[in-house]
């Protein structure tokens, strides 16, 4: 998956005015979104050694693990 990014220029310590100007890189607003989980999925499966049934096992183990109840 891609992610937008920006360059943008900024101090580098932010509140001293004699500190050098860098580059830096932050994420476009507005990009990034929900992804299903069968999308997801498949991402990794085309990219990693993992099944889509591992990823969707791995997602809903860690999904009910962090319920609270």
């Amino acid at each position: 998956m891609d992610v937008l990014v920006e360059r943008y220029l900024r101090r580098k310590i932010v509140s001293d005015s004699s500190s050098p100007k860098l580059y830096y890189l932050r994420q476009v607003p507005l990009t990034c979104g929900k992804v299903d989980i069968d999308v997801l999925a498949a991402a990794i499966e085309k990219n990693c050694a993992m099944t889509k049934g591992d990823v969707k096992h791995v997602y809903k183990k860690s999904e009910m693990s962090t319920k609270y109840y």
